[in-house]
This record gives C-alpha cells, structure tokens and sequence, in this order.
C-alpha cells in the first residue's frame, strides 16, 4: 500500500525526466477495453485470471528479455488504468536496467525503489522484488483500493468462525470443529 501511496503522490509532481510519459502497455494505450487487452495479449502470453474487479493476469509475458507475470488493472467504463509486471527475483537487476534504460535515471532513486512521474502517470520500480507498476491517476487509486479490499478480506477470513477454530474469532492452533463449522 505504501508503493500506492508514493505513486499517488508522484502524480501529483512532474518529473524532470525527459523520458516520454507512458501511455500505457505496449500495443495497450491507457483506456483499452478489458475484450481489447484480452486480444492483443492472446499470444503475448497465458491468460490465467480474469475476474469481476477489472483484473486481468496473465502468466510468461514477456517484457523484453524479462519473462514474469503481467496483471492488468482497468476501471469499468474507462478501461486500462495500470498494469504491473512482477518476475522472478533473480531477473530483478535486468528488470531495473531495462526500466533505467527507457526512462533514464529516476528522480526518486532510493536502494530499494525508484519514482517516476509525469503529469497522468507514474512509474514505480521494486528493485528488490523485481516489479514495475505503471499507473495513470485513476489507476493508482484503483490499485490502492483494491489492496485495501483484499486486506479486509484476508483479516475477515482469519477472524471468521469458520478460518479460526474456535467461535472466539482469533486464530487457532487445533483443527477447525468437526463438520467444518465454527460455534456462533
């Protein structure tokens, strides 16, 4: 959430890069409807989840010589809004060179992360963890949504009944009751 955050707020500054501000994902500009990405990645890459929040993943994409996982974040009725690209560890150093590359040093260049931003859109690299999101405005905010979502969901489920063990709605050691059902 916190790469959400920084990423907001870098829309909000212009960086000085002379980098052309992305437009989205290549053969994708910003917009492009859910049907349209689907066929564009066809033979890109495999299709491996589609669901009802406008998300899209697809497994083996290619980013240049970097093979990982591409999900695709759309707003209904506005279309592609981001899109961030996770690969293996290992390929972290070739992903933050093949992203120093295209948009040159980042204006925000810390050892983990770096920033940058144009007026609508910020790029933002995990040099770490080797990912790279790309987000207009509306998208930032979609991700950050999103990921509240799936923390509620995931603190729900490990306070449900049925997820504790127990009708006390913490986590417990011991198997879950007999027949699946917690007390309550």
């Amino acid at each position: 959430m916190k790469l959400t955050i920084v990423m907001a707020s870098l829309l909000v500054t212009v960086s000085a890069a002379a980098a052309e501000e992305p437009k989205g994902l290549e053969g994708l500009p910003w917009g492009s409807q859910p049907a349209a990405s689907r066929e564009v990645l066809k033979n890109r890459c495999t299709l491996v989840e589609s669901n009802a929040d406008g998300v899209d993943v697809c497994a083996d994409y290619k980013l240049s010589d970097v093979i990982g996982k591409l999900t695709l974040i759309n707003i209904q009725g506005r279309g592609l809004a981001a899109w961030r690209f996770d690969c293996p560890q290992a390929d972290a150093g070739r992903l933050a060179l093949l992203i120093t590359t295209r948009f040159g040093p980042a204006p925000h260049d810390g050892p983990y992360q770096a920033f940058w931003g144009w007026p609508t859109t910020a790029v933002s690299l995990n040099k770490r963890e080797c990912s790279v999101v790309f987000a207009t405005r509306d998208g930032a905010r979609r991700i950050e949504e999103l990921e509240r979502e799936r923390v509620a969901r995931s603190s729900k489920d490990s306070d449900s009944p049925m997820t504790s063990g127990h009708a006390g709605g913490k986590r417990g050691s011991g198997p879950a009751p007999a027949g699946g059902k917690g007390g309550g």
